[in-house]
């Protein structure tokens, strides 16, 4: 049985100046969260964990997703945590996920493009990171699929 158990350790109160890509505001306050989770099979032994790091800003409350660790996001100036930080997909976000949605029931070429798709707009906000799920979840279905015909003797 692999069961999900939710081991958070937030790191509140960590203090970062970040320019908001949410409001706009340049040099915002905001603070640091970190949330761990901790895949085990039949509760003890541990597969991987899944962290997920976020910034809330001070200003619009709204709160932006960070890929960086909390340990290092401290640490940086508000350019280099600039770099890290996720709110809106890019144009080219964009246009990878329309392409990936276009082409996700071909099977195989579906799931290069969804997953082109998946890594640009990892971490965002908004449509393109919902289209690239569905997508995916389409790709992955259609390949398996078609694979299965292939490998299977008539």
């Amino acid at each position: 049985m692999i069961t999900l158990h939710n081991a958070e350790s937030l790191v509140d109160g960590a203090d970062v100046r970040f320019d908001c890509p949410a409001c706009g505001k340049a040099d915002s306050q905001g603070l640091l969260g970190e949330q761990v989770d901790a895949v085990k099979l039949l509760y003890l032994i541990p597969l991987f964990r899944l962290r997920a790091t976020a910034v809330k800003c001070g200003e619009c409350e709204a709160n932006i997703a960070c890929l960086a660790p909390s340990q290092a996001a401290v640490q940086m100036t508000p350019d280099e945590l600039a770099k890290n930080l996720r709110w809106g997909a890019s144009g080219a976000a964009k246009i990878a996920t329309l392409i990936a949605f276009f082409t996700c029931l071909i099977p195989f070429v579906g799931l290069v493009t969804s997953g082109v798709a998946a890594v640009m707009t990892r971490g965002t906000r908004g449509w393109p990171g919902a289209l690239t799920m569905l997508s995916t979840i389409l790709a992955i279905t259609i390949s398996l699929c078609v694979g299965l015909v292939m490998v299977l003797p008539s």
